[in-house]
């Protein structure tokens, strides 16, 4: 309201002043309740569904930079659980997630499914997952259609939505693409 009206001190307001009311979209106004600033920016809790591991990584420095010998320790969390396969983790899908963890106030991120080893039965043939470039996951407390949104803002991701699911599907990639 201040800035649509260009008041200097809105607490000196009279009744019957005339205000432009700007519009916000209801999908804006839902996901800005859930913008925080992080207590310790670039720093990402992670937790693997499931199970009750955890581990808080420093993924960025403050320079933006990814911290020397994180993305082993990124690797570790984002491993086949079934069969304990690590498998080195992108650097810049590891940035975006310390990016996505900041917006939301530095919330954990919840790890559904990182790394997958290629199966012959994948229903898609050359998934992101297999060569350690997606993550599904999901913020406790943020939908999951807030947690969309804000993903596909990224430059040069896919962000698959699955309305009836637990997570978001986010991934690096050469061009930008979304499906639900």
């Amino acid at each position: 309201l201040i800035a649509a009206n260009k008041l200097k001190d809105p607490s000196h307001l009279k009744a019957g002043t005339k205000l432009t009311i700007p519009k916000v979209s209801s999908s804006a106004a839902k996901s800005a309740q859930y913008v925080a600033v992080p207590k310790h920016a670039g720093r990402v809790k992670f937790v693997r569904f499931g199970t009750s591991e955890s581990q808080e990584l420093q993924l960025v420095s403050k320079k933006g930079k990814l911290t020397p010998g994180v993305l082993p320790k990124v690797s570790r969390m984002m491993r086949f659980g079934k069969l304990n396969i690590e498998h080195n983790i992108d650097s810049k899908l590891v940035q975006n997630i310390a990016t996505v963890s900041d917006h939301f106030g530095g919330r954990p991120i919840e790890i559904i499914s990182g790394f997958r080893p290629k199966t012959p039965t994948q229903y898609t043939p050359h998934s992101n997952h297999n060569v350690g470039k997606a993550i599904d996951m999901r913020i406790n407390g943020v939908p999951n259609e807030v947690l969309r949104d804000y993903c596909r803002t990224f430059k040069n991701v896919g962000v698959g939505y699955y309305p009836n699911s637990l997570f978001v599907h986010f991934d690096v990639r050469k061009s930008s693409t979304f499906w639900v």
